[in-house]
């Protein structure tokens, strides 16, 4: 018996998520020597920051808000002024 392995069009026409496009691209560049910072997915190239792990074990375990907490927000705000 053969099995037919053909998609369907509409499988076909699923295009890659942005984030995988962008490791891609990402991927390519370190691939030509170009230094990148990787900001889309994957593992990070560095150990977790003692202050990562302190946040975990005192419970932010969660996403925060995409425009950053307003703790962080706020003291953004204050360096920017006085770097003015």
């Amino acid at each position: 018996m053969e099995v037919d392995t053909t998609l369907s069009p509409r499988v076909n026409s699923v295009q890659p998520s942005k984030t995988t496009a962008i490791t891609n691209q990402a991927t390519a560049l370190v691939e030509a020597g170009v230094p990148v910072i990787r900001l889309s997915a994957g593992q990070p190239d560095f150990d977790t920051p003692a202050a990562g792990i302190n946040a975990i074990c005192e419970g932010y375990t969660k996403y925060t808000p995409n425009a950053g907490t307003m703790e962080l927000r706020t003291a953004i705000c204050k360096k920017l002024k006085g770097d003015l």
